[in-house]
């Protein structure tokens, strides 16, 4: 049964040990404890500030070769299946010592950083090697099968992919050959090309933006001084689930951006697939509102709530929107294909066909680079929460901000997000956890209404000057 939670952000710190390469085990108590993570960050960071008395940088010594363990839980009011981030036996890496400052003559602090010990490995490998293999497989294999490698003995989650890859990595690291797959992989579920690859507290993950998306809602945050619906808050209980859901803060992390959106080819862009076997090519355009529904967005259970992020208006006297400009960003792919899509470059003589999928790029570029450009210049938003260990980076959150309570307003700051990133916060001298999430979303749960559109500004006619010597 879980210990009960006497307070909204208290936490439970056991074993806490640095590990020297000469084979020390020092146990230590921590001023504070961060730790990093994100959708967009292949492994995991982070850094303990330490109180010194011992001279232990010197003496034991401290010099990026030491590991660091640890296991933090949060006190739950329910059973929690996975409330404890656990360290112990997967540690992680010491790579520098940052900050050292002197308290006295024989006190000092200082602050060691430390990453995922498979970051290090990833540095340290290079692969060179030949796959015949679904991606999903290759990843697997990299990430766990080939002992050469990662070998990492952490959770997977992977997401299975479609079609058959022949391939020969150019030694190239491991976190550089699963980022190339990446961006060519599609999901056999949801046909989408939106993968990512991240690692969170709970393990490592290879999958599709869409899998993320058709998870349940993991929290629910809301910026008022009570309730967000004015509910009474009755008992000490019920006090703490309000502060678990209610923001210490909350601000704008970012807008939308035009010209970043316009130029990361967001709102349109063209790919040429020039096919060196056919002698042809064949161009593929993306533009934003016709593309919008094409795959699942945040409102993953009701497409009615996913919204464009802009609006679609006519902005010029051709009647076109923001969304019709596929020419702002353009690709040129050289291919070699059969008429099915299959890679022509590879022939089996025996079965007389062509057994692997080329890597259809013009399927997935153009609206992967488009989720990506959404989701890293659009709209989101930083919480200040207090903790709960159960937190991790992909997950879908509900904020409500109260402070806009107009029905009509278009909010861009409330509904349903997803975790992009977050700090972990874990305070000795406050007793307290405390995360700073960035949240983000590709739609709106309304429509932005149309009154009366007004194109862009053309201007009047200018004069030209050509001869500035008379």
């Amino acid at each position: 049964m879980a210990t009960e939670v006497q307070y909204a952000g208290e936490y439970e710190l056991d074993h806490v040990t640095l590990t020297t390469s000469s084979g020390a085990i020092i146990p230590i108590v921590p001023l504070e404890i961060n730790l990093f993570e994100g959708i967009f960050d292949h492994g995991m960071s982070g850094s303990i500030i330490i109180s010194d008395t011992e001279n232990v940088v010197d003496l034991a010594p401290i010099i990026g070769q030491d590991y660091i363990s640890f296991k933090i839980k949060t006190p739950t009011l329910e059973d929690e299946k996975n409330q404890t981030i656990d360290f112990l036996k997967n540690p992680f890496c010491v790579y520098k010592i940052g900050w050292r400052e002197d308290l006295s003559t024989n006190s000092e602090v200082f602050e060691l950083h430390f990453v995922s010990p498979e970051l290090l490995k990833n540095l340290r490998t290079r692969v060179s090697k030949s796959y015949n293999n679904n991606i999903h497989n290759i990843v697997e294999d990299i990430l766990k099968g080939d002992k050469t490698l990662i070998d990492s003995k952490k959770d997977l989650f992977i997401e299975k992919t479609s079609g058959i890859r022949k391939m020969v990595v150019p030694n190239l690291h491991p976190y550089d050959c699963i980022k190339n797959l990446a961006t060519e992989s599609i999901s056999l579920k949801h046909k989408s090309p939106h993968y990512l690859f991240y690692e969170t507290t709970k393990g490592i993950h290879f999958r599709s933006l869409q899998s993320l998306y058709a998870q349940d809602i993991k929290g629910e945050y809301h910026s008022g001084d009570v309730g967000h619906h004015g509910e009474d808050i009755v008992g000490r209980k019920s006090d703490i689930e309000q502060d678990l859901k209610r923001t210490i803060a909350d601000e704008v992390a970012s807008n939308n951006d035009m010209i970043s959106n316009i130029k990361g080819g967001m709102l349109g862009s063209k790919i040429i697939v020039h096919d060196i076997y056919n002698k042809n090519y064949k161009s593929t355009e993306y533009k934003y509102f016709d593309d919008f529904n094409k795959f699942p967005r945040v409102n993953y259970e009701n497409k009615t709530s996913d919204n464009p992020i802009y609006n679609e208006v006519v902005i010029d006297d051709k009647d076109n929107t923001v969304g019709n400009f596929s020419n702002a960003r353009i690709h040129l792919h050289p291919t070699s294909t059969t008429t099915d899509y299959l890679d022509a470059q590879h022939y089996d003589t025996s079965s007389k066909t062509y057994p692997y999928t080329s890597n259809k790029i013009q399927d997935w570029l153009l609206h992967r680079q488009a989720k990506f450009v959404e989701l890293t210049s659009g709209n989101s938003i930083k919480l200040y929460i207090n903790g709960n260990t159960t937190v991790e980076a992909g997950q879908r959150v509900i904020f409500h901000n109260t402070q806009n309570q107009n029905e009509e307003a278009i909010n861009f700051h409330s509904g349903v997000f997803i975790i992009k990133n977050l700090r972990h916060i874990f305070s000795q001298a406050t007793k307290k956890h405390e995360i700073v999430l960035t949240l983000v979303k590709d739609s709106l749960e309304k429509s932005i209404p149309v009154f009366n559109p007004i194109p862009e500004p053309v201007g009047t006619t200018g004069k030209i000057t050509t001869n500035f010597y008379d």
